[in-house]
């Protein structure tokens, strides 16, 4: 049984990808270092479906496998859709986890919102989300809703006194206030164990979409096209387009801070933390018409689509199979 197993909850759009695929490539490292972190996926979200009620049993049941073979004094597992759980699974995840671990605690890192809207936009349009909806409905993390429901999840640490904070551990996802500079850093030194940095397989992972790149994604989607999805190889050969990084409208932001008020304030008040507002201007319109922009997106998206489907393409079944009675044809004959 591990003496500790930590739920890095996120949330999205605070170096979780990055994180979660240095952690998975560094696996053997940390285990040297005394940390146990499922290699079977980077994103352990299968955890989160399966207690969300959705198919995520198989990759659920392969995680508690390998974490009882572990010997690793701590475990740490890091999905950021765990946020979305309510609290109902919120309580049957950390009992789960209290069959591995004599103590299971939570990691939250807290980004701005003003910050955190731009960039969660970005990655909404990439899954489909219209600027429209986006500008209408700003993404938001509600944090006074999210801290008191892992609280009650996880308790209170084991002698101390009356708080329940103490095993929900919030950090601001400001450079300043990372340790190191960054959030692997930062994750690993707060969790006790700063001397697994170093030999690190660092991996910087799901960067930002430039303004041009979301009008392009946005002018170029169907409907239908919308509805269904793009895969995210697709979609991530759009992170090569250059330029400023989007900012959402005027209005968008100005919603951002009226809706987020009492979420800052919660955070102030409650964990000490003070974010600071990023600099953010808003993007200003491309410089296309709406025909040039709808024009140039499809034929871009086309492009894309086709370069994928050539380089995942296989050979017909039948082409396969003539190509291995030739190859034993050849191998008798020599």
């Amino acid at each position: 049984m591990f003496e500790r197993l930590t739920l890095h909850i996120g949330h999205n759009k605070t170096g979780t990808t990055s994180l979660q695929e240095t952690l998975r490539l560094s696996a053997p490292h940390l285990a040297a270092h005394g940390v146990f972190y499922w290699d079977g996926a980077g994103n352990h979200k299968a955890i989160a479906r399966h207690f969300g009620g959705e198919d995520g049993a198989e990759g659920f049941a392969a995680f508690m496998a390998a974490a009882r073979r572990s010997n690793a004094r701590h475990a740490l597992v890091s999905a950021e859709t765990l946020v979305r759980l309510d609290d109902e699974a919120a309580a049957r995840l950390v009992a789960a986890m209290g069959e591995i671990a004599a103590t299971v605690d939570v990691l939250l890192y807290v980004r701005h919102p003003v910050g955190f809207a731009s960039s969660a936009a970005q990655q909404a349009v990439r899954a489909g989300v219209s600027l429209r909806r986006l500008t209408a409905n700003p993404p938001l993390v509600p944090f006074a809703e999210l801290i008191p429901r892992w609280r009650r999840a996880v308790g209170a640490r084991p002698g101390t006194a009356g708080g329940a904070s103490d095993n929900v551990m919030v950090r601001p996802f400001e450079r300043a206030a990372l340790a190191g500079g960054d959030v692997v850093t930062d994750a690993l030194t707060v969790l006790g164990f700063a001397d697994a940095v170093a030999g690190l397989t660092r991996v910087e992972a799901n960067t930002g979409l430039s303004a041009l790149a979301v009008h392009l994604i946005d002018a170029a989607l169907t409907d239908r096209e919308r509805r269904a999805g793009l895969s995210q190889a697709t979609m991530g050969a759009y992170g090569g387009i250059g330029g400023p990084a989007y900012v959402l409208p005027a209005e968008a932001l100005e919603r951002v801070r009226t809706l987020s008020a009492p979420h800052l304030a919660f955070l102030a008040q409650q964990c000490g933390i003070h974010l600071t507002e990023p600099a953010a201007v808003p993007t200003p319109p491309p410089a296309l018409s709406p025909e040039e922009l709808t024009s140039l997106g499809r034929v871009l998206l086309s492009a894309v689509q086709n370069q994928h489907r050539a380089a995942t393409a296989r050979p017909a079944p039948g082409l396969v199979a003539r190509a291995r009675r030739l190859a034993k044809s050849l191998r008798a004959r020599g």
